[in-house]
């Protein structure tokens, strides 16, 4: 979803592309979604309270409609072979888009485009690297994690 999000965003000009990460930043760490929660910001930044309100329903209200149609689907067909194969295979697919997007919105962080053809930001790739050790690791709370980097990132950056 936030790759439809920045598509649109990029087609439209409506922020820039740092603005846009750091509104997938902070989304990350409000409660709810984090593509409704863009969306709502981007909305409210380009239309207001209606846009926010418009863009709100935009994201969610397709998948709430799709939900409510396979659900009852979903439930009959209990221990169906192929609804278990089917959720099977969703699992790379799905494995290979959060990857996906994490590379997309990663490009903008460890490379500085605008300065040097490909230079590294050695800060922010030890950065992750440390933050990934403590999360996977040493089972850091995640919620602690977000608010312990960002102390540590106004220091560093």
């Amino acid at each position: 979803m936030l790759l439809l999000i920045e598509k649109e965003i990029e087609r439209n000009k409506w922020i820039t592309s740092k603005e846009f990460l750091d509104i997938v930043s902070i989304s990350q760490i409000t409660p709810g979604p984090i593509s409704i929660n863009s969306a709502t910001y981007i909305g409210l930044k380009v239309g207001g309270i209606l846009g926010a309100v418009v863009s709100t329903l935009g994201v969610s209200l397709p998948s709430i409609i799709v939900i409510l149609i396979l659900s009852n689907l979903i439930f009959k067909l209990k221990e169906n072979k192929y609804k278990k194969a089917f959720f099977l295979a969703i699992i790379p697919i799905t494995t290979a888009m959060m990857l996906y997007a994490a590379i997309v919105i990663s490009r903008s962080t460890f490379f500085n485009f605008t300065e040097f053809a490909h230079s590294f930001n050695f800060k922010s790739i030890i950065f992750s690297a440390l933050l990934y050790i403590l999360l996977y690791r040493f089972k850091f709370n995640p919620t602690l994690l977000v608010f312990t980097s960002a102390i540590i990132g106004i220091f560093i950056f």
